[in-house]
Order: C-alpha cells, then sequence, then structure tokens
C-alpha cells in the first residue's frame, strides 16, 4: 500500500499531532481563517481555508500564498522542510501511530463513538499525563528547566509560571519505543477549561533530536481549541500579553515585566479570547522562526 494511500482519512490525526496551528481550520472547514504560515504577514485575514476532503487529501489553500492540494504539500510548506523529509516524517508517523479516527472530531459519523465516552477517554489520559509530570521546581522537571535556560529564561521567571510542567522521559508518540524528556504546557479554553497539553521533547541544550520535537495533544471535541492559551502568570492589573510559543512568551515576560500567555500558533493566537478583566491586551511577535 502507497503512503498516499495509507495517509487517506488520516490528515486531522497527523495534523492535530503535528502542526497544532491547523486546529481552527480542521474544526470549521470549509469556512475561511487566517492563514497558519508565519511567513503571511496579514494574519488578521481570513485567507485560508481546507478543503472539503482535507482529512482524505489533506489538501487546502490560502488566497495569497496559493494552494497545496494535498498533506505533503502541506507540510512543506508550514514546516518549512523539503519533500524527501517531510515523506520521512510522515512515513515514521504513519508506522507508529495506530489509527484512533473514531476519537477525532472530524471522523466519518458511520463510525462515530458516542463524543461523551471519547471525551472522558482523552480526559482521563490527559489528567493522567498532566498530574503524572513534575512541577518545574522538582528533581523530575530538571531536564524542562535546563531547556528553558538554555533558552535564556532564568530560574527565578521558570518558578514563578503556572501551567508547565516537565517529565524526565516521556513516549514521543503512541506506539514508539523511543522517549526524551519533555516540558508539557497545559492549554486551557476560552472559558478556562484545561482542554490539551502542549509537549516540547528536549534535552539540556535545545530540542530533542526527533523530526517534530513539538506536539499538542487532541482536545476534547465539547471545548473548542480557538480562544484559549497556556495560561503562564495570572493577569496583572488588567494587562496581559499574547504570544504564539512558550519561550516567546516567557521571554517576552522577561524583557516587559509583564504577564503573557501562550497560543502557541499564529492561527490560535489570532482567535484568541482575553478572560475577564483584561482591558489591555499587547500581542508579542516571535524573531526566531526556527521555534
Amino acid at each position: 500500500m502507497s503512503l498516499s494511500d495509507r495517509m487517506t482519512g488520516r490528515w486531522g490525526e497527523l495534523y492535530s499531532d503535528l502542526l497544532p496551528e491547523l486546529l481552527p481550520a480542521m474544526e470549521a472547514p470549509p469556512q475561511h481563517h487566517p492563514c497558519p504560515h508565519p511567513g503571511h504577514l496579514s494574519r488578521h485575514g481570513d485567507a485560508f481555508r481546507l478543503f472539503r476532503d482535507w482529512n482524505e487529501s489533506g489538501g487546502g489553500v490560502c488566497n495569497t500564498c496559493g494552494a497545496r492540494p494535498n498533506g505533503v504539500l502541506m507540510l512543506e510548506w508550514l514546516l518549512g522542510l523539503d519533500r524527501d523529509t517531510v515523506v520521512a516524517i510522515i512515513r515514521d508517523w504513519v508506522d507508529r501511530v495506530e489509527p484512533v479516527t473514531a476519537r477525532m472530531r472530524w471522523r466519518t459519523p458511520a463510525i462515530e463513538q458516542a463524543p461523551q465516552e471519547n471525551d472522558l477517554k482523552l480526559a482521563s489520559w490527559l489528567s493522567q499525563l498532566w498530574s503524572q509530570a513534575a512541577r518545574m521546581g522538582d528533581p523530575g522537571a530538571e531536564i524542562a528547566r535546563s531547556y528553558l535556560r538554555y533558552r535564556g529564561i532564568p530560574d527565578w521567571l521558570i518558578m514563578r509560571t503556572g501551567n508547565l510542567r516537565g517529565v524526565p522521559s516521556l513516549s514521543t508518540g503512541r506506539g514508539s519505543q523511543e522517549a526524551y524528556p519533555a516540558l508539557l504546557g497545559r492549554y486551557q479554553g476560552s472559558d478556562g477549561h484545561p482542554i490539551a497539553v502542549h509537549r516540547i521533547w528536549c534535552t539540556a541544550e535545545g530540542k530533542a533530536p526527533i523530526s517534530v520535537p513539538k506536539k499538542t495533544t487532541p482536545h476534547r471535541s465539547d471545548h473548542a481549541m480557538r480562544g484559549g492559551a497556556i495560561r503562564l502568570f495570572e493577569p496583572y492589573r488588567g494587562t496581559l500579553g499574547v504570544a504564539e510559543g512558550i519561550e516567546t512568551a516567557l521571554g517576552a515576560s522577561l524583557v516587559s515585566n509583564m504577564p503573557v500567555w501562550s497560543c502557541l500558533s499564529c492561527g490560535l493566537l489570532s482567535y484568541f479570547v482575553p478572560p475577564e478583566g483584561v482591558h489591555h491586551l499587547h500581542v508579542w511577535g516571535d524573531a526566531d522562526r526556527a521555534g
């Protein structure tokens, strides 16, 4: 069976793992959404949409950047990688990950399980993942702290954060025998309810040597990713900042003495909903496009 045949009907799973910036578009295809590409400066515009058959083909189009009719071209475009590297990433993923389409929001209705049952299973798994992780001041989070220190974040700021934890060893995927330390960020919806966990596999000197070291877990179907964030600090006197990645948000907090939350991607950032009581919202850009 060809790689294309193996991926038919599974692009939603792969995008959920590797491209969280596509989640808003996956939740409401084929509506238009802000372009997820970091090089598209007009992120406030509704230029991007996924095709109606996107879960079969992986395809979508940006009115400004052009069409990517299949998932390989989509990953090349958004990850900035060559075709051979992207094909290797997809093949590695599909070899490791068992189909879980019954759990995804974009699954075929004929094979759909009761959403409540799926959400309960997912919520239980997310709760276990989070509860077994170490708080940032504990020994189990040492590598995660070292990773952030390597990114220029001092210990005093790391210790003040909320919704970050570390694990000394975490599998890099379902069915994978490969594991590395990881930094975890708990993602909360616009109502403050925890709905997903962002994982950064890391070493003391940077990201782990794997093809995709950053992945967001699937999220509960009764809560949308749009509007949410990783709430790193409490808003202060009605002021809050938002940024894309965790590292960018922490760096912005460091230089500004402002509480900054991470929305994970430019696509999700464009949908952010400030919590009640926030009157001044600052948006921080990411000068480090390499992540």
